[in-house]
């Protein structure tokens, strides 16, 4: 895929290509084409929309969504914070079963 910049925006095809495919699109409306332009119109507009389909399957790849990532982020940190829970209510629970044990023992 040739990729050109124009105005700062990137073309998916050359300049001339995209100029040749208006042209074409104009001289259709205005007069016809030929079966040649036809054939021509037709190769050059899958080879755009086959560059641009590219061009944006590149684009989405490339995108991060963050906003899953901070919702992951918070669920992992609320599993951590249960798991923190769930830690403090053993020890809580062993410490006063020590406690039992001990004041057996004493008795």
């Amino acid at each position: 895929m040739t990729e050109t910049t124009r105005r700062g925006r990137t073309l998916i095809l050359p300049e001339e290509q995209i100029a040749r495919i208006n042209e074409l699109a104009r001289k259709s409306r205005s007069e016809g084409l030929t079966q040649a332009e036809k054939d021509e119109q037709t190769l050059l507009r899958t080879a755009y929309l086959a560059a641009f389909r590219a061009q944006f399957k590149d684009m989405l790849d490339h995108i991060t969504i963050v906003e899953q990532e901070e919702k992951t982020i918070e669920k992992e940190e609320k599993a951590l914070a249960r798991e923190e829970k769930a830690i403090e209510k053993e020890a809580e629970t062993l410490e006063k079963e020590a406690e039992v044990l001990e004041a057996e023992l004493e008795n």
